[in-house]
């Protein structure tokens, strides 16, 4: 089941557009608000602008630059939302409206960021911002705030102090209105009563020159497959892609920009170079961008650039990615578990792992909303924990799986989210109780098995085993309860 992470079922990343709570030690987690590009700190005075909205001050040489220096990606991307006026440009297919609530609920934006192009100076573009309650309980959004931002933009119907309750949503507007510049930037911070703001960074650029010979962008190939790839033991995979200007005329390459489809971005496991943007290229001019992918949680990836550019009928060309993960052979694994129940529909039965002295649900805690906690060496993914495979109706099985465990004493623990099944979502199937059973694998050999325990209802709670590493003693614990409260970890995939 997908990240980063806003969704039914809450796979949810700490960064990537949206932010839940900062896990600390995820991988390429930065300080501040979560945004869709180069981090920077607030710049500018805000004040009234037409329209009753809100404008900024133009950015000065010592402010942030987006997209500088190694053109690394490593921000959220865009399904761009088109506004009231023809001239915005580079809507993606329509997927329907984003999901609203389910378990791991989120507080999400879409779109996570806004490319528009104009033709000409004084035009107007502009686009919606939609905010999502998907949590169970209500969402003040306090404010929102141009930062960063060049002349010309406004924010305009947006909320003050507004509550959202559960599965509620409220929409503003962000405008431009082009000058003389070629292309504009700007990000809309939006301020909460849950989390860090949420910031959306905006795009304005002038569309290339027309004529006898129209602009023209060739991307190729559209879709990357990089096949079967085994988790910490096959190298990361180079792909590339190229863009390339088949006009008369100088195109603009704005952004590359990391896709999503209901707030679900493309995962970290794919990475993107490229020079700075944004950049222009000459007639005949080839850009080549190198594409890499790291395997993850086992399954299925997929994701997809996008190709941001001035060219009319072009403005956004998407290179899909797809790439399938697969966890080491057991035998080289240090520890394997397995989690496995008695009922097979309606019932969702969870898998926790976690660190000595850490709470169910915390960020030291593997589990549906928390994949793949980064543990160890920070960013090596061999001495972390996957989830590999997660159940939502029974009757599992679930796996953990942990490469190169590091030094320590942890707990296995098993927790009944729903008695109705689906992530807590009523299938129509009356509440039902479980058996759930546990086997324990060290270095592929079953080193313990535990159950069946009897799990009555939802958020009943089974302390399966204590584990130390290296010397692999396993400690049955046997211990059921009712929780009495979840926490909120939503981050590593």
């Amino acid at each position: 089941m997908a990240s980063s992470i806003w969704f039914a079922r809450g796979a949810l990343a700490c960064v990537l557009g949206v932010a839940l709570v900062s896990c600390g030690d995820d991988r390429g987690a930065g300080e501040g608000p979560a945004r869709g590009d180069d981090a920077g700190a607030p710049v500018g005075d805000v004040g009234e602008g037409a329209d009753g909205g809100r404008t900024a001050a133009p950015r000065t040489d010592a402010d942030p630059v987006r997209d500088g220096g190694a053109g690394t990606d490593g921000g959220p991307g865009a399904d761009v939302v088109p506004g009231d006026t023809a001239a915005v440009d580079g809507a993606g297919p329509d997927a329907g409206d984003p999901p609203t609530g389910g378990r791991g609920g989120v507080l999400g934006v879409d779109p996570t960021s806004i490319f528009m192009t104009f033709t000409g100076e004084g035009v107007r573009v502009e686009a919606p911002i939609t905010v999502s309650n998907g949590t169970d309980g209500e969402v003040t959004i306090e404010r929102t705030e141009l930062i960063d931002a060049d002349p010309g933009f406004i924010v305009y119907d947006d909320p003050v102090d507004q509550v959202l309750a559960p599965g509620g949503r409220t929409t503003l507007m962000v405008r431009y209105e082009s000058s003389r510049a070629p292309e504009a930037r700007a990000d809309v911070w939006i301020h909460n009563s849950l989390i860090g703001p949420l910031v959306v960074p905006v795009t304005a650029t002038e569309k290339a020159g027309g004529g006898d010979d129209p602009p023209c962008v060739d991307v190729r190939p559209r879709r990357i497959d990089f096949g079967t790839v085994v988790r910490g033991i096959d190298p990361p995979i180079d792909r590339t892609f190229s863009v390339s200007n088949c006009g008369e005329g100088d195109i603009r390459i704005s952004r590359f920009d990391r896709a999503s489809v209901f707030f679900i971005p493309t995962p970290d496991s794919f990475q993107w170079t490229h020079r700075s943007t944004p950049f222009d290229l000459a007639p005949g001019e080839t850009e080549e961008v190198t594409v890499t992918y790291t395997a993850g949680r086992a399954g299925l990836e997929s994701g997809a650039i996008d190709v941001r550019t001035n060219v009319t009928g072009s403005e956004t060309v998407r290179v899909d990615l797809r790439a399938t993960s697969e966890p080491p052979p057991i035998e080289e694994l240090d520890v394997h578990l397995i989690l496995r129940w008695d009922v097979s529909g309606g019932s969702d039965v969870d898998f926790h792992f976690l660190r000595r002295d850490a709470e169910l649900f915390s960020c030291d805690d593997c589990y549906y909303a928390n994949m793949s906690p980064d543990w160890g060496v920070a960013g090596d993914i061999r001495d972390d924990p996957f989830l590999d495979r997660d159940d939502l109706e029974g009757p599992g099985p679930e796996n953990i799986n942990v490469d190169e465990l590091p030094d320590g004493t942890y707990l296995i623990n098993v927790h009944y989210y729903s008695d109705t099944g689906s992530g807590g979502g009523d299938m129509g199937d009356s509440p039902t109780s479980a058996n759930a059973t546990v086997e324990v694998y060290l270095g592929g050999v079953l080193a313990g098995a535990y159950g069946p325990t009897h799990l009555e209802s939802t958020d009943s709670t089974w302390d399966v085993a204590s584990l130390d590493w290296p010397a692999g003693t396993l400690t049955a614990l046997g211990r059921v309860y009712d929780l009495g409260s979840r926490g909120s970890c939503f981050g590593g995939f």
